[in-house]
């Protein structure tokens, strides 16, 4: 009974906000057969899922680590190769027979076009996250959801918002009890969003790790 007392008053002092990070419904099945090397000629994509809908020209790509783990998910539209969004993925390219380096960005362009067009075809329903964000939302609407954004930059006509909320497990690390909004169940999350007229057209959703 004392335990759960000091529980219950330990977390109705908490001065923080809990939130579930979103997601895709993307399955652990789906992505099993990615958790490996994809190579496409020369190009190489190392533990990412690749997958399409080309009824919405829209691509859904999972970064993975052990376990399944989703270090990144970008979701984006599959003529949005913007050279911000590409710098941010690892494409290896192969240089010759015993030497494979990080693709410079006019490979990675080409990389990503040849991805795409073998990436998995998956119904349209898994484009929409878990707590309703799609690409085509207003601007308004995403900081209506996240708050106003740490960080906002304008590049070749894309204004791109940031997000960084701490992880509920640093707290512990940390010995500190901080204000705002904290991520549940994870060890940092980081929100990017990709705006064209007000538009959504493109995102990136990141969790940390210890």
């Amino acid at each position: 009974m004392l335990l759960l007392l000091t529980a219950f008053l330990f977390l109705s002092a908490q001065p923080y906000d809990l939130f579930t990070p979103d997601d895709y419904s993307v399955t652990k099945g789906m992505l099993e057969k990615f958790h490996s090397n994809i190579s496409i000629k020369d190009i190489y994509s190392y533990d990412k899922a690749w997958f399409i809908n080309k009824e919405l020209n829209e691509i859904l790509i999972f970064e993975l680590y052990t376990d399944y783990h989703r270090l990144a998910i970008y979701h984006c539209t599959t003529d949005f190769l913007f050279s911000d969004l590409i710098n941010l993925t690892k494409i290896q390219r192969k240089m010759n027979p015993d030497t494979i380096a990080m693709a410079d960005e006019i490979s990675k362009m080409q990389s990503f076009q040849k991805l795409f067009s073998n990436a998995a075809e998956i119904d349209k329903s898994y484009f929409k996250s878990n707590q309703g964000i799609s690409l085509g939302i207003c601007k308004n609407d995403a900081i209506r959801k996240y708050g106003n954004p740490q960080k906002s930059s304008l590049l070749h006509g894309i204004e791109i918002l940031n997000w960084d909320f701490m992880g509920e497990y640093v707290i512990t690390e940390i010995g500190e009890k901080p204000k705002g909004k904290i991520a549940k169940n994870s060890w940092g999350y980081h929100i990017v969003l990709y705006f064209k007229s007000d538009r959504l057209v493109a995102l990136i959703l990141k969790n940390d790790i210890p």
